[in-house]
């Protein structure tokens, strides 16, 4: 069973949480509300009984990239990304100082399509871009990588003990907003570890019911949440 994540990607969605104690769904913190609110939000959210997500796609040279992660899994943290494109020398030392953090990979964002292989001047399709990544995410002892719910099957299975993280999920297939590779919950859910869903649950109506009637679709009984 997939384990519904929450896009927190500016202050005013961290007001749901409070309804949410209980639930049991991975709180993803960004950049922006990382910046503002640091370590003690995190630490706040683990103390309500949240897993912590921490999505701030490193991309470095190698030692200032294991010295950020390094510092990250002193903090509790549940899942950290760093950008597969940073290469081996990057990514393979994150293994032995990553405590209990699952370091998770981005491969290509979902904002992308493959329009963006021709910006890169690249011979690869977006698919095999995304499976080239994934199979370096493997070599590096990786926890998982984020993907689209276009290349997650054949990542599941090349690659069946990396997660998979899909972003770019929505209740209404239509309602696209500035991602280009999306799918509907029905989709993924036999390939997907993790379901990342944000404006599809904060703009509704009542966040609270659509929290709980996600958690239902994707398995399991919450009424007592």
């Amino acid at each position: 069973m997939p384990k519904l994540t929450l896009a927190i990607d500016d202050k005013q969605s961290l007001n749901i949480l409070k309804e949410l104690k209980g639930f049991p769904v991975v709180v993803k913190i960004g950049p922006i509300v990382f910046l503002e609110e640091g370590f003690p939000l995190l630490k706040a959210l683990k103390q309500d009984g949240f897993e912590v997500f921490l999505d701030l796609k490193f991309h470095d040279i190698p030692n200032t990239v294991l010295k950020t992660v390094e510092v990250c899994a002193k903090h509790d943290i549940d899942y950290l990304t760093v950008h597969l494109l940073g290469g081996e020398n990057m990514l393979s030392p994150l293994k032995d100082i990553k405590g209990k953090t699952n370091i998770i990979g981005v491969t290509i964002l979902t904002s992308h399509d493959e329009s963006y292989m021709e910006f890169l001047h690249s011979s690869y399709s977006l698919e095999d871009m995304v499976l080239h990544l994934a199979s370096v995410a493997h070599k590096c002892n990786l926890s998982g990588v984020v993907c689209s719910s276009f290349e997650a099957f054949n990542i599941k299975n090349k690659f069946p003990n990396l997660k998979t993280v899909i972003p770019g999920i929505r209740l209404n297939k239509d309602e696209k907003d500035d991602q280009k590779r999306v799918a509907t919950i029905e989709e993924v859910l036999q390939v997907a570890d993790l379901i990342v869903m944000g404006r599809a649950i904060f703009k509704s109506e009542n966040p609270k019911q659509t929290t709980l009637d996600i958690l239902s679709k994707i398995g399991g009984t919450y009424g007592n949440c």
